[in-house]
Order: structure tokens, then C-alpha cells, then sequence
């Protein structure tokens, strides 16, 4: 059972490490529910390696453990998702007003050119 333990507190604390990094990196500041998953990976690996849990509560601190993770990847890509869609909106807007800019306002202020 400690082994288990271990693996789902090093899968807690990896996921909450990596969602902490990617939040950081797209500007999203940090989320709250990846500190709760790096705090219970650490939790469960103190209580794995300072004592011998009974198989009762170690199933329940991997399936809590695995719950959190789930819910907090859905999470974190709920907000990802609302992110890339509010920077799509914004790249097409910069786009349209870019193509606005550099084409001619009415065909009469674009002389014909000779060659």
C-alpha cells in the first residue's frame, strides 16, 4: 500500500507542478486547485512514509487523490480553452483591421497605374 501511495503523490504533485508552470507561462496566474494538488501530494507522502496506512484509508486518499487531479485538469482546461478563444477573437480583430488599413478605401483613390 505505501507504494501506491507514493506513485499518486508523485502523480499530484507532477500534475500540480505542471498546471502551476502552465498558468504562469499563459498568463493565468495561479490556480488554486494545482497548489491544493502539490499540497496533497505532499500529504500523502508524509503520511505513506511516516507511517503504515491501512488499506481502507489508503484507497481513500488515492481515489481523493485521483478525484482532485481530474477536477482540477478539467478545470485548468476550461480555462485554457477560454483563453485561446478570447485570443483567437482578438488576433481575427487585429487581422481585419490590418487588411482595412492596407487596402483602398473606394476604387476612385486608387489611380490606375500605367506601365
Amino acid at each position: 500500500m505505501t507504494a501506491l501511495l507514493v506513485i499518486s503523490a508523485l502523480l499530484l504533485i507532477a500534475s500540480g507542478g505542471i498546471k502551476l508552470r502552465v498558468g504562469a507561462r499563459t498568463g493565468l496566474g495561479v490556480p488554486p486547485l494545482s497548489l491544493v494538488e502539490l499540497l496533497a501530494g505532499v500529504g500523502i507522502a508524509a503520511s505513506a512514509l511516516t507511517g503504515d496506512p491501512t488499506v481502507e484509508s489508503g484507497f481513500r486518499l488515492v481515489l481523493g487523490g485521483v478525484a482532485l487531479v481530474l477536477v482540477s485538469s478539467v478545470h485548468m482546461g476550461m480555462k485554457l480553452a477560454t483563453r485561446r478563444r478570447e485570443r483567437d477573437d482578438s488576433e481575427g480583430v487585429r487581422l481585419f483591421k490590418y487588411v482595412k488599413y492596407l487596402s483602398p478605401q473606394t476604387p476612385k483613390d486608387d489611380p490606375p497605374q500605367l506601365l
